[in-house]
């Protein structure tokens, strides 16, 4: 069976379990699902037909990952077993493919069953419920890294991403990529570019400090030059927006929008003609290098275990460092803090992780409140979370009315505890994800 490239893959994972473990296999799989995966999961476990075993390998092999529940029940299935061996099968044949073992029990040891998972490390979630440490481990493990480097210049890539582009783009970008610039882009998994995904492309710029266009020849009868560069002239709006460092290069000038046509710089089909380095040095020395961070305003002294657990989720998928309050301390403290959160690219603001019995209402974090309000003010990307109280009182009626005023307004993420919360944090870092192309250089 063919298997598709492991980034054109449809599902972020797939999970194997037992039917008699039914509820807990669906219990990981909605959880994940807020945290922003796919999960594939066989909720009616057909049995074995041959049908029903061309089924489940073919959707192994359009999954980027699998989870394995190993349970006393889990053991003794040979359906289980099939997919297992599938399962390794894709993780020595298909490069980045991760099989991730979960067992139930520590007392269970699956190689006598399982032996392919001999030379595997599995974790543990006793009695079947996730806590913070599997839920943070759970999550990196099924996310790619994004790699994190400092005092680097940062410059956003619009170009083609066909095959017949590959070569120009490679010629240009390679160039910036050598004097060690970080090459960013939309990551390629990512939803159209609706009015949802601009938001999203803004939000990666802003980390940037530069812009590099590098625009293919495209001709479509029927259509303006404007209707045929739309994706190109949006994102060159945000850059001019943001005020970044930009140089456009083309292979032909004649067929671009007005607009473009200004500032292009004509290369020919490759990317070979015309003085390509010279221009890319002048952007490289108008940048400054720069350090994109996200900024986690909580609690201090409530859930720091929690707030760490999110810290090293952000920073894993973001490529970029996460502060926390618990990171200041000295002289000058509130004036630091303020100054890290007017310049963090990603704010996160957990404006009550508390709920009060007593009152029937949120107790509501003050400095995290206050900390929000001057990220707002200085046009910060902000999210905002808050802990449900249906989830602690199920006769909260209006949950909005029990955050400050001043939020009413935000879409407000709610969770329901630290588990909750923790895929809640790793939905909002996959919406800002970036696709590093210096990786795909070194690699091809």
């Amino acid at each position: 069976m063919s298997t598709p490239d492991l980034s054109q893959r449809q599902h972020s994972c797939f999970i194997s379990y037992a039917s008699e473990d039914g509820e807990l296999a669906r219990q990981i799989r909605d959880w994940l699902s807020k945290a922003g995966l796919s999960v594939w999961l066989d909720t009616q476990r057909l049995g074995a037909g041959s049908g029903v075993l061309e089924e489940l390998t073919r959707e192994i092999c359009n999954s980027k990952a699998a989870i394995v529940l190993l349970t006393e029940k889990s053991l003794s299935k040979k359906y289980v077993k099939h997919e297992v061996e599938i399962i390794c099968d894709q993780q020595v044949n298909c490069p980045g493919f991760t099989l991730i073992a979960a067992r139930t029990s520590k007392d269970l040891d699956p190689t006598e069953h399982f032996p392919s998972l001999r030379k595997l490390s599995w974790f543990d979630m006793p009695d079947g419920k996730l806590d913070i440490q599997s839920a943070r481990r759970l999550l990196l493990s099924l996310t790619p890294p994004v790699v994190h480097a400092k005092g680097q210049r940062h410059v956003f890539v619009s170009c083609g991403w066909g095959a017949n582009d590959e070569q120009l783009n490679r010629n240009v970008s390679s160039l910036l990529a050598k004097r060690g610039v970080r090459l960013i882009g939309d990551a390629r998994d990512q939803q159209h570019f609706s009015e949802d995904g601009k938001t999203r492309i803004r939000r990666i710029m802003s980390g940037c400090g530069g812009h590099l266009l590098i625009l293919p020849e495209r001709k479509s009868p029927g259509k303006t030059a404007e209707e045929v560069y739309k994706y190109f002239l949006a994102e060159w709006e945000i850059g001019r927006q943001l005020c970044l460092s930009r140089r456009i290069f083309c292979v032909s000038r004649a067929v671009l929008p007005g607009i473009l046509q200004e500032e292009a710089i004509e290369v020919g089909q490759n990317g070979t003609t015309g003085d390509v380095e010279k221009h890319l040095l002048d952007l490289h020395d108008e940048i400054e290098p720069a350090e994109p961070y996200a900024f986690l305003a909580a609690e201090v002294e409530r859930g720091p275990e929690r707030n760490e657990a999110a810290r090293d989720i952000l920073e894993h998928v973001l490529g970029m460092g996460c502060l926390l309050g618990k990171d200041y301390m000295g002289a000058s403290l509130r004036e630091r803090i303020v100054e890290s959160v007017m310049g963090s690219n990603i704010f996160i603001a957990d404006l009550a992780s508390q709920y009060n019995p007593s009152t029937g209402k949120l107790q509501s974090n003050l400095n995290t409140c206050i900390e929000a309000g001057i990220a707002i003010g200085a046009q910060r990307t902000v999210f905002v979370t808050a802990l449900d109280p249906k989830s602690v009182n199920q006769e909260v009626h209006d949950r909005t009315t029990q955050v400050p005023f001043m939020f009413r307004n935000d879409q407000i993420i709610w969770y329901s505890d630290a588990v909750d919360f923790l895929a809640r944090i790793h939905r909002i870092a996959l919406s800002m994800r970036r696709r590093i192309i210096n990786q795909e250089l070194l690699s091809s």
